[in-house]
């Protein structure tokens, strides 16, 4: 019970520390509040709906049955969920306020009816007796006023100090305990995860309060973080704003991703963020304390915009120093040293990812002069993928890479960059015209035109090959994402918000690709058989291939069924790898992929059908006696699966090998 409420401590407190973001004291360690229940569900019923023509069941309509209906609800009042932690006890428990009984559902929960209110024991079930403290503090929290749908709050420093005890037998248990996997030279080490997770709880340790929201309308969908430092901590002095002028009002600049930062203590964070995770991070290349010395001269205002298409990279970034003085040999003394020594630890960390030698991740370009002003310049060379394992038969130079200048100057105590001196050149002229100003708020706003930014993706991917769900202009009507950050005597305040239209065009994007939802091989369901490709010879060959096909080619279809099946529409891949087998019967892979996408929606006589066809044509492959195998293992528990496993073990199938030796432990060689 201990070990379980330390876990529970751990996930509940630091998902919402590390998006932090108002909240008052709640007398519960734990409380969520849900107001407005029924437009709540009405909206997620229409996001659910999305690109689906026909009529369905309710997405929430086992939530409505649960409740016996939501007309008997209060809407004037929250509905309460609180929870109170303390060595190995907790007390959790369910408010729902109602404007008139509803007999079945008391009788349902076994619910005591307090003060117009039904207040259920959490888990539905248990005979665990609720305080009368604690159904007091439930109804306090009913009453008070609810500025989002959903909010929940975890009182933070009061949670620690109650449970300091479980969770320090909780991290000895971690560093004693041995980290296991496919590759444990990049696994962090028992000692390096409590460090990390110990200075996580420092940091915690100097929080009041966090609390997380979701505020739903038709109009927008709004995420809302807070979280407030104890006074006199650190973290309360880097939550409160400085008094420095701004100096960048006058820049405004217009790219499909926009950003703005007024003045604040980047190196303090940066210090936070060091002491925190510094120790871990270094191990893998990254330093925070030689980014904090980069920040130290910059007095955390900067304005920028970036977009991305065919071309590569275009920007436009302007940050401010915090005196002239620095601002001559800045680049040449300070930041280009940086950068030099950042591209080193970057290179050495990609490195271990593509396990491959790579070149210079950042290159000093030719100097030059604009407007009387040296500018000095670098290229990047940024792997897009680096971390991904390349498919046979793929080098791993081919990896795909971002590749774009950057041309940087200094205009007084202001460093400009741009992706060439043309923009650089205006920027200058701009700089000269700055003067000082109060500092806005919020103190960081970013925005992203998403429909600009997807169709330029859309432009790129094709020569990464990745395909776009839809096509590069399905997504050309999405709006903006924004997200802001804003500081307040010792407060942290975060919202990030869109247009739920945002959703049901991405959702209806899938599915016109034929593909409602993406997914790579960790979504796929355990022990999925690859799908096949192959060439013209007959031989495996790769997803990727930029063979043109016209519709009257069967490898068209196959290409098409590859690719609904890759993204998790396996319904769409049946049709297409029919269309297939119709143009070529004789094709046993079509056949076996046939089989494959059968098998995934549960259509497993038909999957029986198709594999053992394949069979008939080729009973010499060892991923289709897997494919047969995995049929009957799913379908009726068959013995005959393990035959078909063994068979294509011995054909040298890596699948069956290791389902039999991890899984079914059957010797069979």
């Amino acid at each position: 019970m201990k070990s379980r409420i330390a876990a529970f401590l751990f996930c509940i407190v630091f998902p919402a520390i590390v998006l932090t973001g108002p909240a008052s004291a709640s007398d519960l360690d734990v409380v969520v509040k849900i107001s407005r229940i029924e437009n709540t569900l009405n909206l997620l019923d229409d996001l659910s709906g999305a690109g689906t023509s026909r009529t369905k069941t309710p997405a929430t309509a086992q939530i409505r049955a649960m409740l016996h209906g939501t007309d008997w609800i209060d809407p004037g009042r929250l509905i309460v969920i609180g929870l109170d932690l303390a060595d190995d006890r907790y007390v959790s428990g369910l408010l729902i306020p109602h404007i008139h009984p509803n007999a079945d559902f008391q009788a349902a929960f076994n619910a005591r009816d307090k003060a117009g209110c039904y207040i259920i024991s959490l888990p539905p079930g248990t005979s665990r007796v609720i305080p009368d403290s604690f159904e007091e503090a439930l109804i306090r929290a009913s009453s008070s006023k609810g500025k989002t749908e959903v909010m929940a709050q975890v009182n933070v420093d009061r949670l620690l100090k109650k449970n300091k005890k479980q969770i320090n037998t909780w991290l000895e248990k971690i560093e004693n305990s041995e980290i296991r996997g496919t590759d444990n030279s990049k696994a962090p080490a028992p000692e390096d995860a409590r460090a990390m997770i110990s200075g996580m709880l420092d940091m915690a340790s100097q929080l009041d309060t966090v609390s997380l929201g979701i505020d739903l309308t038709p109009a927008e969908l709004a995420f809302v973080f807070s979280s407030r430092a104890r006074p006199g901590s650190e973290l309360a002095g880097l939550f409160t704003r400085t008094d420095m002028p701004a100096r960048l009002s006058g820049f405004r600049p217009d790219f499909q991703i926009n950003f703005r930062s007024g003045p604040h203590d980047m190196a303090g964070f940066m210090k936070i963020m060091s002491n925190t995770f510094g120790p871990f991070y270094q191990k893998i290349g990254i330093d925070f304390n030689e980014t904090a010395s980069l920040c130290k001269p910059f007095s955390g205002e900067t304005a920028g915009g970036i977009s991305c298409g065919k071309k590569g990279l275009d920007f436009e970034i302007i940050s401010v120093l915090k005196n002239k003085e620095i601002a001559d040999d800045f680049l040449e003394n300070v930041y280009l040293p940086g950068i030099e020594k950042y591209s080193r630890n970057v290179a050495g960390m990609l490195e271990k990812q593509c396990g491959r030698k790579l070149d210079d991740v950042f290159l000093r370009t030719a100097d030059s002069t604009v407007s009387g002003f040296r500018v000095v310049g670098v290229k990047s060379k940024i792997p897009v993928f680096p971390a991904l394992t390349q498919p046979p038969g793929v080098q791993a130079s081919d990896c795909p890479l971002m590749v774009y200048d950057t041309r940087m100057t200094t205009v007084n105590n202001l460093l400009l960059m741009a992706s060439n001196d043309r923009r650089l050149k205006k920027m200058i002229d701009l700089a000269r015209t700055f003067e000082e100003t109060a500092p806005g708020s919020p103190l960081i706003t970013f925005d992203m035109d998403l429909g600009a930014y997807f169709s330029a993706l859309g432009e790129m991917m094709p020569d990464w090959n990745i395909p776009v769900p839809g096509g590069t202009k399905t997504f050309a009507g999405l709006g903006k994402i924004a997200f802001t950050v804003d500081l307040e005597n010792g407060r942290i305040n975060t919202v990030t918000s869109f247009r739920p239209d945002n959703i049901k065009t991405i959702i209806a994007g899938f599915k016109k690709a034929g593909a409602s939802s993406p997914a790579g091989p960790g979504n796929r369901a355990p022990g999925r058989t690859t799908i096949l490709k192959t060439g013209p010879d007959g031989k495996p060959g790769q997803l990727h291939s930029k063979t043109q096909y016209t519709e009257k080619d069967p490898a068209y279809w196959s290409e098409k069924g590859e690719l609904a099946a890759a993204y998790g529409n396996d319904g769409a891949a049946v049709e297409f790898f029919r269309k297939a087998i119709r143009l070529d019967p004789k094709k046993s892979d079509y056949y076996f992929n046939l089989s494959v996408s059968y098998c995934e929606i549960g259509e497993y006589a038909r999957a029986l059908t198709s594999i053992n066809k394949a069979l008939a044509m080729d009973n010499k492959n060892g991923a289709y006696y897997y494919a047969r195998g995995r049929i009957l293992l799913l379908s009726a528990g068959s013995e005959k699966a393990l035959d078909d496993f063994i068979q294509s073990a011995r054909l040298d199938n890596k699948d069956a090998r290791d389902y039999l030796k991890n899984v079914a432990h059957v010797q069979w060689e």
